[in-house]
């Protein structure tokens, strides 16, 4: 029993942390992704402003603030992630030490 919940405990911390780094790096990914076109539709709108005649500039004013918007929404969401991921890895090294303190109990009492 007590060999199975070491095996266990040490596959479990191998493949959460592998599964929270790849999860980290996906959701930068997106963000980077997203965070660049937002700024392009941003840098778009402002060019628009400067460049067009009167009747676009409306439209290109739209587009630079919606691409401003989308900038401040996507770091909000990178942000909220990542202190999700954060505690979901605190909620998991919580688990295991609850699993080793358990492991060490049944040790002591045989």
């Amino acid at each position: 029993m007590k060999k199975q919940l070491e095996e266990f405990t040490a596959e479990k911390k191998k493949t959460e942390t592998v599964s929270i780094f790849e999860e980290k790096k996906k959701i930068k990914n997106y963000f980077y992704i997203y965070f660049g076109i937002s700024v392009l539709i941003t840098l778009g709108g402002v060019a628009g402003i400067e460049g067009n005649a009167d009747k676009y500039k409306l439209i290109a004013l739209f587009m630079a603030i919606v691409g401003f918007e989308s900038t401040v929404l996507m770091k909000l969401w990178y942000h909220n992630k990542f202190n999700l991921i954060a505690i979901m890895e605190e909620l998991k090294q919580t688990e295991l030490r609850i699993l080793e303190a358990i492991e060490k109990r049944e040790g002591q009492t045989q």
